[in-house]
């Protein structure tokens, strides 16, 4: 056997393993070996050979209890694979051991297992409150070209105190618990845990998995109350639009110093999307209304949300309904007009919440008294639950105000209607046989003024005024749909069957 120096280092004679001392860490050997007998020297075979120190032990070993009866460990490669050498290393395996009996700190250690990466997971722990030794050595191995070598490194050591873990306490929502986020104020998760082992200010909370955006913990850093033991922070959940109509599983652990952990505690988080509709009256529902008459149209409307949330459950989270005109369309034999606002004297009343209070579901009056100039008008309007999308139809009324018809308000009679209407009281109350006193009319009754006129093939204005003796310009204070612009457009074109209030005198 030979050195770099071509040194006869030993010559053997029927052995397999040659041993050879004194060599220098690091410095390259070629080896050369030959048989010799009777018959001479064989041909000599040679290999490469490079003695190594020891590596380094691994950097930053950690170890952390992972849950009830599971720890985890990590590592870092260590630093130096050899003293002596720079190249041809590599890192082979890891050996992982623990000190046996568990938490007997003997220094009597066994094998735990082997991993080529740098972490390792202990499972199946059975003892608690104890100390758990542990130790890691990297095996190295070197290139062939300088003679194959599996070699193993220093080891590191570290210990873990394997306690219990904590648990949430009292006050924290049960697991698989559904919560809704609020419209009108941040929902907040409260979470609380304690530890038979670590003092309170040992645990934090955790979210696993992921999470959206409108999760924040409040405050940043626990509560910790030392009497009790237990450690408590919310978790506030605001409202955003963008989300609405979706829900998540968000889920929490509590955590000690140790690593020890809680089991998962998951929430269904919903972010609903508002979802108001009218319930009552039926759509395209007709009404007659008669000047000076109150006409009461009461609307209810609820919001169960995206969710499909109770009515009053929707209410706590801030979700209420309300109802919002759409538009009005107003129609005569001779026009139609669209307005967004609702006819003179006509209002849309919605009951009052006490202050901080939403109700769901809310109840909406759709209140007119119409007036003179507005008979002979049909009006549809329509109207919708405030914010909704354009997947909700609208909820329309048609309201027809009638002709030759007025209601009694206080301190009217027959005098003052007959003036009001271009004709006499007599002549009022001839149409009204029922009424014993013409001085004395009954508030909110409906009285007749005259005749609805049905208008046959041909007939005109001119001719209605001269078949009834009256002059034209009352027949158009009597029908304000005829007095009406677009009807003076087209001439005041009278159609068959077209109803027209008549007073003869």
């Amino acid at each position: 056997v030979y050195d770099p120096a071509n040194t006869t280092v030993a010559e053997v004679t029927n052995v397999e393993t040659v041993t050879a001392s004194g060599l220098t860490a690091g410095a390259r050997y070629v080896f050369t070996l030959s048989a010799l007998d009777a018959a001479g020297r064989s041909p000599e075979a040679q290999t490469p050979g490079r003695p190594v120190a020891p590596a380094s032990a691994v950097a930053n070993l950690q170890a952390k209890a992972k849950d009830a009866d599971d720890s985890g460990l990590s590592w870092d490669p260590p630093p130096v694979l050899s003293p002596s050498v720079s190249s041809g290393l590599t890192v082979d395996h890891y050996i992982v051991e623990v000190a046996v009996p568990l938490g007997s700190g003997s220094g009597t250690y066994e094998l735990l297992g082997t991993t080529t990466s740098n972490r390792f997971n202990h499972a199946g722990i059975d003892v608690k409150d104890v100390s758990i030794d542990y130790r890691v050595a990297a095996v190295i191995r070197q290139s062939p070209e300088f003679g194959a070598v599996l070699q193993q490194g220093a080891a590191a050591s570290v210990s873990l105190f394997f306690g219990s873990a904590p648990s949430f306490a009292a006050g924290t929502p049960a697991d698989g618990a559904v919560l809704i986020a609020g419209k009108e104020q941040a929902l907040v998760i409260p979470l609380h845990a304690s530890s038979p082992d670590v003092p309170a200010v040992g645990i934090f909370f955790r979210t696993t998995g992921s999470t959206p955006s409108v999760l924040s913990f409040t405050p940043a850093v626990p509560v910790v109350d030392v009497a009790a033991q237990r450690v408590s922070q919310n978790v506030s959940v605001a409202y955003d639009l963008a989300l609405a109509g979706t829900d998540f599983l968000v889920c929490f652990q509590a955590e000690d110093s140790n690593g020890l952990r809680t089991g998962t505690r998951c929430f269904t988080l919903l972010i609903p999307r508002p979802a108001p509709r009218l319930l009552t009256p039926a759509n395209e529902s007709r009404y007659q209304a008669t000047i000076g008459c109150s006409l009461d149209v009461v609307m209810q409307a609820e919001d169960r949300t995206s969710a499909g949330l109770e009515p009053a459950v929707a209410a706590t989270s801030g979700f209420g309904p309300a109802v919002v005109v759409l538009s009005v369309l107003s129609r005569s034999s001779y026009t139609q007009r669209s307005s967004s606002l609702l006819p003179t004297s006509a209002t849309l009343e919605t009951e009052e919440a006490p202050p901080g209070v939403v109700s769901n579901p809310v109840t909406s009056v759709l209140r007119w008294v119409p007036i003179k100039g507005q008979e002979g008008f049909t009006y549809r309007i329509c109207m919708v639950p405030f914010g909704v999308s354009n997947e909700y139809a609208p909820l329309c009324l048609f309201v027809e105000v009638m002709r030759c018809q007025f209601c009694a308000k206080e301190g009217d009679s027959m005098q003052t209607m007959a003036r009001e209407w271009h004709t006499t009281w007599t002549e009022l109350w001839s149409g009204n046989h029922l009424l014993v006193n013409p001085d004395l009319l009954i508030r909110e009754q409906v009285y007749a003024v005259g005749p609805v006129y049905s208008i046959t093939e041909e007939e005109d204005l001119e001719r209605v005024a001269f078949r009834y003796g009256v002059a034209t310009a009352d027949l158009l204070w009597w029908n304000p749909d005829l007095a009406d612009s677009a009807a003076q457009a087209q001439q005041y074109a009278l159609q068959e069957r077209q109803g027209g209030c008549v007073i003869p005198p």
